[in-house]
């Protein structure tokens, strides 16, 4: 059996160096908090974890990256 894998890889063009000094860390706890709920409240990580192989995300300094790979099968039905 041969499974095609996707790759969804989503660049956002802010990162640190859009934080205030005041507020550090605000752009890797923005990307953190995408993981954690959904609008219906319900964990967004897990969802995740049913329909893909592995995700992850990084924040630099003046990006912000979300990264997932998965079986396409789980995408499309």
């Amino acid at each position: 059996i041969i499974h095609q894998r996707s790759v969804l890889h989503v660049h956002v063009r802010t990162g640190a160096s859009a934080e205030p000094p005041e507020r550090a860390g605000l752009a890797h706890f923005a990307e953190r908090l995408l993981f954690r709920l959904r609008p219906d409240g319900s964990p967004i990580a897990r969802r995740l974890a049913d329909l893909v192989l592995t995700y992850n995300a990084f924040t630099s300094h003046d990006t912000t990256h979300f990264v997932s790979t998965g079986f396409l099968s789980a995408l499309t039905g």
